[in-house]
Order: structure tokens, then C-alpha cells, then sequence
């Protein structure tokens, strides 16, 4: 046995080198647990899964090649599986532009309209789809509802009838991630700026509206969109809600599609689009057609009339503002207004519990603790 000394960066090292003829000798009484890989995994753990791959194999080879217990076991096709479920999801929110179930379906292969992503965003938040017919494609929105005369009479006016596609714990769920992308994430920038002009005693005051959204970039900067949702009245009430909101989106690119990217200036989702839908959503939520009903001392004194928009069964849970774990009872008394998720649970005394829910398309419910 002979000893090599390396030193490199003030680092001693030390490699043994054994001849091949004392290797019998030395490992002659050394059982196979005795032989570790690297210090971390034992070598009989490599025996053990080349014997399990040699019997998996077998197995295989007696089936034929698209029998569906040989394609379950293969993730490409288990992910192919998944990706058409999406591409019908896709279809059922109401966006009617082909969809290719690929495996870079995540990362933006595949592209639709703004206003499809309008009509997917309105799904998605409120579990519902208005079709105009029996099928839902983008050139069926209803951009005219009504029709009158010279005299005032309704010759035609739009009915919707909307279609439950999700349930109101999966839209519940959706509206929470886009509610937290306006307070932290790309659309915060929005967060205190989407309010509604009041008077009360002749003055005005502004009260602050939540918003649901999420800011787009494609490659190269050549695209800026933003869409989202704000809730609305319903008919008569001064309850804001997402049932009777408006999904707005904006889109900022050039026709030529060249990057929207300079030596000093670079325009992206929240630099681009963003402040054009804030611009749009205040102009919409002063509006008077929107204001019509609305009373302020219900805005201002009754909040859940402003927020309740999680009465799905999700609950609302205070959590630690850097960390986002949750607070307890007393941690959340400490603080005016500590930051909340909302999650689908129940709590048992002080103790939440969480809750997985899988709802596909074709019906049924599946849930756990």
C-alpha cells in the first residue's frame, strides 16, 4: 500500500493506493454491509435495486407495449394524461383556442387571446361560465346585452344563464392565490391603488377594493399583459362579491412583436400592463352604473361586505408576515391587522386542520385531512 499527498489552496488531501494483488487479501473477510458508497448508502442497497429493476423488467416484458398497466408506470405518458385533463379544463373556462397537450405546455408553448384569458379568469374566480350558445368560443361574448328603441323600449336584451364548472372551493381556492399575487407578489403595485370615490357629508373619501390578478412577460419582453378580477354589487345590495365582478385585461405590445426593451427601459407585466389596468378597473369601479347602489357607511363599517369573498369554506388564517406560518391566538392579538391566507379546513378548538380536495371534470369529490 503506498501514500500519495496532494496539496492545492492550502489544503492537504491523501489517496491510498492498493495493489491489485493485495485487494483479496484486504477485502476477503468484509461482508457486504460492511461496504458503504460514499459513507451515505450501503452497497447492498445497489443489489437490492438492480434486483428489483431485473424483476420489474420481466413483469414488463410478458405484457404487451400499450397495455394501460405498462403506460401507467410511465411518467411521460402519466404527464401526457395530465396535460390533456388541461387542455379540457382550458376548454370548459372558455378558452376555445386549440390547445397541444406538450410537455412545455407549462412554460408558455401554447398562446390565446386576451380576452380568452378575460373569460378563463371570470371561470376561474367565480366557478361559472356564461356561454351564448352550446358552444363557448370568444367571438360569442356578449359585447351588446341590450337593444332599445327611440322611446326606451327593450327590444332585446342578454340573459345569461351560466354553467357551474367549478366548485365554489376550487374558484375559492384560485381567487386566495391571485388575492395573495396583489398583496406580495408581481401585482402589488395595485394593491393600494384600486379604490372607490365616495361622498359622505359632502366630502369624499376613498375606500380601498380588493383585487385578484397576475401579471404576464413572454420572451424577450415582446409581450406586457395583466388580468384580473374586482368584485361588484349584486343588483340592489351593497355586498361586493366575485359573483356579480369584472374580469379586466390588459395588453401593452408593439404590432410588429419587437421586444419592448431599450438601453434604460424595459417594459414587463407589472411596468406595462398593470398600471393600464389599474387605470381601466378605477374608471369602471367609479363609475356611476357601479355606484348606484352602493352606500358608504355598509363600505366603511361593514367590512365583510368589502372582503367577504371567501364564503366557500375556506378560512381565513393570520400568519407571520415573513415566515407565512400561522399565528396562534395570542401571537394574532398582538398585531392591528396581521397579514391572513385563506385555506380549506375546519378548525378543532385552536387546532386547524387542512384539507385536500380533488374535483374533476366528470363529477365526483375526493377528500382528505
Amino acid at each position: 500500500m503506498r501514500r500519495v499527498n496532494y496539496s492545492a489552496d492550502m489544503k492537504e488531501a491523501a489517496v491510498y493506493a492498493i495493489p491489485p494483488e493485495m485487494a483479496p487479501t484486504l477485502f476477503k473477510d468484509m461482508s457486504p454491509e460492511a461496504i458503504w458508497i460514499d459513507g451515505m448508502i450501503p452497497a447492498m442497497a445497489v443489489d437490492l435495486l438492480q434486483s428489483e429493476m431485473r424483476e420489474a423488467y420481466q413483469g414488463l416484458v410478458s405484457s404487451n407495449r400499450y397495455d394501460p398497466e405498462v403506460l401507467y408506470k410511465i411518467s411521460d405518458f402519466k404527464r401526457l394524461v395530465n396535460l390533456h385533463y388541461v387542455t379540457r379544463l382550458a376548454k370548459s373556462t372558455g378558452i376555445s383556442t386549440p390547445l397541444d397537450p406538450v410537455l412545455s405546455f407549462p412554460l408558455g408553448a401554447n398562446a390565446i387571446s386576451i380576452l380568452e384569458a378575460a373569460l378563463a379568469y371570470q371561470t376561474l374566480t367565480t366557478g361559472k361560465v356564461h356561454p351564448l350558445g352550446r358552444e363557448l368560443t370568444a367571438d360569442m361574448t356578449p359585447i351588446i346585452t341590450k337593444i332599445v328603441d327611440r322611446m326606451g323600449n327593450t327590444l332585446w336584451e342578454y340573459e345569461p344563464h351560466p354553467e357551474t364548472v367549478l366548485s365554489s372551493k376550487v374558484s375559492g381556492q384560485v381567487s386566495e392565490i391571485l388575492r395573495l399575487v396583489m398583496e406580495n407578489g408581481t401585482g402589488r403595485s395595485a394593491k393600494d391603488s384600486i379604490k372607490l370615490t365616495m361622498l359622505l357629508d359632502e366630502e369624499e373619501i376613498e375606500i380601498p377594493v380588493p383585487s385578484f390578478g397576475k401579471t404576464g412577460t413572454s420572451n424577450r419582453f415582446t409581450n406586457s399583459s395583466f388580468v384580473g378580477v374586482v368584485p361588484g354589487p349584486s343588483q340592489g345590495s351593497s355586498r361586493l362579491g366575485l359573483s356579480h365582478g369584472y374580469a379586466v385585461a390588459s395588453y401593452v405590445g408593439y404590432d410588429d412583436n419587437r421586444p419592448m426593451k431599450g438601453d434604460h427601459v424595459v417594459v414587463y407585466g407589472a411596468s406595462g400592463a398593470l398600471p393600464l389596468w389599474i387605470d381601466t378597473v378605477n374608471a369602471l369601479l367609479n363609475s356611476g352604473n357601479y355606484k348606484k347602489d352602493l352606500q358608504v357607511a355598509d363600505l366603511v363599517f361593514n367590512l365583510p361586505a368589502l372582503q367577504g369573498v371567501f364564503e366557500n369554506g375556506l378560512k381565513q388564517v393570520s400568519v407571520f408576515p415573513k415566515s407565512g406560518l400561522p399565528l396562534d391566538a395570542g401571537e394574532a392579538g398582538k398585531s392591528d391587522k396581521p397579514p391572513y391566507v385563506a385555506v380549506l379546513g375546519e378548525f378543532q378548538g385552536e387546532r386547524l386542520f387542512l384539507r385536500r380536495t380533488f374535483e374533476p371534470l366528470t363529477g365526483g369529490n375526493h377528500e382528505n385531512f
